[in-house]
């Protein structure tokens, strides 16, 4: 993720987590999601919310000035990764098989054209499915498994941005 990314979506550190902004539909901070230090090995769960949070899409700035392509992925860090690369994404912050009715809604009414790039473990594979049927329009992008890749971001940082796109590209 790139300095310009963690500026721009104003990411943090709290001296135990990074710290994500989450902002609801009228631009407003909803509340802050946490993702654990990648250093610490503890049990401790690798992502929570402030309390009385709930699921939120990540990346509202995107349907309120649509871009020609956006791509739905699987968590924040992975939006943030796509972002990086210049590919407008959004993700919702209750996991993969969390997207309310209004984001739907709000999305197909966006005329991006979609893509649909969740990780490529049962679960993912799921939500994927579920979306395509909301979505009979949008594109699949599957990250092909082995060499210890699950998602976009892993996937990105090993082939690279073109890589990624030649997956859209064939999708």
């Amino acid at each position: 993720i790139s300095a310009k990314i963690f500026t721009e979506y104003l990411i943090g550190w709290n001296g135990h987590a990074i710290t994500i902004p989450i902002f609801n539909q009228a631009g407003e901070i909803s509340f802050f999601k946490y993702r654990k230090d990648p250093d610490d090995t503890s049990d401790k769960s690798k992502y929570w919310y402030d309390t009385g949070s709930c699921a939120e899409l990540y990346g509202w700035e995107h349907i309120k000035e649509p871009k020609p392509s956006l791509v739905i992925c699987e968590g924040e860090l992975d939006k943030l990764c796509l972002e990086s690369n210049n590919i407008p994404a959004v993700t919702s912050t209750g996991g993969a098989r969390t997207f309310k009715d209004q984001w739907i809604t709000a999305l197909k009414d966006s005329q991006s054209v979609l893509y649909i790039c969740f990780d490529n473990d049962e679960v993912g594979v799921e939500a994927s499915g579920y979306l395509a049927e909301r979505f009979p329009n949008a594109r699949i992008i599957e990250i092909p498994k082995g060499e210890g890749i699950k998602d976009v971001t892993e996937y990105i940082k090993k082939y690279g941005k073109d890589k990624f796109l030649e997956l859209g590209d064939n999708a």
